[in-house]
């Protein structure tokens, strides 16, 4: 990438100009991860401590602790019986699922942007594109990378907060498009002529030094993304999930014009390998777990 300097015209927002080499360090600047994240992670990435050290280093945050024991009882798990104590948390799921989590929350309050409304439209999108990953892993697709889906789906999006945070007025005018259009997000980017969040989410990924899966999940997870899949030699089943997933949780969302869910749906039928009925019933599970998510999401926001 050479930078986004726009010189065609952008229907009335001013252009974005980056340059992807200093963009997040000398354009726009982003703070560090926390540092109990830094050192939870050095735990659990080598062999020195273990399950008590990390319970220790999560114990000192307790909004962490809050959020962590969410997470371990909401549907995404559904655990037979709740959990209430965040050792026994640690022990249940493990040291890498426990960093992944908290490594979400850490991206995720460290960008959100200052509109409730928007953070919790960011929270409910992602955390039930979470859920939809992981009933199509169940009952579609075998995913080598299980482990790494619940970070990966949670933050596909996190472009959008990179939006929000440096380019408000430019995020807001495409939303209203949006709204008005019924189309995606990256309709509006190339309607306005703007960087896709999918860049910003990539470049996000390359600046903290995010986990390989997540930064493929933010490059990869629109429509046409989908169109190409089966051309593609080098596609995965966990890129599939993805971006499946973040096409359904928008169905169930977002206002759609019918032109373009009847594309969405086309397309997810075909790479899926289901027909319309399998379809339609899996769309009415999904509903149920948009309650779920909107239930589990309200007092992360």
């Amino acid at each position: 990438m050479d930078g986004f300097a726009v010189e065609k015209e952008n229907k009335g927002l001013p252009p974005i100009s980056i340059d992807p080499n200093t963009f997040l360090k000398e354009q726009f600047v982003l703070p560090m991860l926390p540092s109990t994240l830094m050192q939870i992670l050095q735990v659990v990435h080598s062999d020195v401590g273990g399950a008590a050290q990390v319970t220790e280093l999560i114990g000192r945050d307790a909004s962490m602790v809050s959020h962590i024991l969410r997470v371990v009882n909401s549907a995404y798990y559904a655990l037979p019986k709740q959990i209430a104590n965040l050792q026994h948390a640690v022990a249940y799921i493990g040291l890498g699922e426990v960093s992944r989590i908290c490594l979400t929350l850490s991206v995720i309050n460290t960008l959100k942007p200052k509109d409730k409304k928007e953070l919790q439209n960011f929270w409910l999108h992602s955390y039930l594109c979470a859920l939809i990953a992981k009933r199509l892993v169940r009952e579609y697709r075998n995913v080598g990378e299980i482990g790494d889906l619940y970070a990966a789906a949670l933050l596909h999006d996190i472009g959008k907060l990179v939006y929000t945070r440096f380019f408000p007025d430019h995020y807001a005018e495409m939303r209203k498009y949006c709204a008005t259009y019924g189309r995606f997000l990256v309709d509006a980017e190339q309607h306005y002529s703007m960087p896709s969040h999918m860049t910003f989410g990539a470049l996000l990924c390359d600046h903290w030094n995010l986990p390989a899966t997540v930064k493929r999940a933010c490059e990869a997870h629109e429509l046409q993304d989908l169109k190409v899949f089966k051309s593609r030699p080098d596609a995965t089943p966990f890129e599939l999930v993805i971006i499946v997933s973040n096409l359904i949780a928008a169905l169930a969302t977002d206002f759609l014009e019918e032109s373009l869910k009847e594309e969405v749906t086309t397309e997810i039928k075909s790479c899926l390998g289901i027909g319309k009925e399998e379809l339609v019933k899996f769309l009415g599970d999904v509903y149920e777990l948009k309650i779920k998510a909107e239930t589990t999401i309200g007092p992360m926001v």
